[in-house]
């Protein structure tokens, strides 16, 4: 039997569930002629070729929920993607996270895209109460954008009451006991 070898890069050999066990050790079964191949040991189970791809994968749908996907979220919800794609949101958003320090915690970041898209939307409703034709058309749209102002005002609040205790600073430490000694 000759070797057939291919020009594909070097890669660990994998046991094939449908080849014949190897015989023990330095004896030859009847099917080999040349020397025996060397033994590889199998991976430990669950760190297969296989599982590590799905793994890999995983992580990096992970990644995109975690980067990505309120951006796309976002231009769907202001129907402005055809201006706009899903990179120019996510850029958007980065440039607004780089702003505001580059905030780690992942609540403090959800706080706010839920704020960029809360001013969007704030814009957006403005504008149809403008365009609006009629009184009741255009006082239903004013009623929703107040209260969405509002929500938006409300989670602004939330956003830095998160900030200033989550981890206090030196600065805010010091600020607190001067207003505690102020009342």
């Amino acid at each position: 039997m000759s070797k057939h070898k291919s020009n594909a890069p070097h890669r660990k050999r994998q046991s094939n569930p449908q080849a014949v066990p190897p015989s023990p050790a330095g004896s030859r079964s009847p099917q080999h002629t040349g020397p025996a191949a060397p033994v590889t040991q199998e991976p430990p189970a669950g760190l297969n070729e296989a599982h590590q791809a799905a793994v890999q994968r995983s992580a990096h749908g992970g990644e995109v929920l975690r980067e990505g996907l309120f951006a796309t979220f976002m231009a769907t919800a202001l129907n402005l993607d055809k201006f706009f794609d899903a990179r120019a949101y996510r850029i958007y958003l980065a440039n607004v996270m780089r702003d505001l320090g580059d905030p780690k915690d992942p609540i403090e970041r959800m706080l706010i895209e839920q704020l960029c898209l809360a001013h969007f939307r704030v814009a957006q409703l403005h504008g149809a109460a403008g365009q609006a034709n009629g009184l009741e058309g255009t006082k239903l749209l004013n009623t929703v954008t107040a209260r969405m102002l509002g929500e938006m005002r409300r989670t602004a609040l939330s956003l830095k009451a998160y900030r200033t205790t989550a981890v206090p600073t030196n600065r805010q430490k010091a600020e607190l006991k001067l207003f505690k000694a102020a009342q």
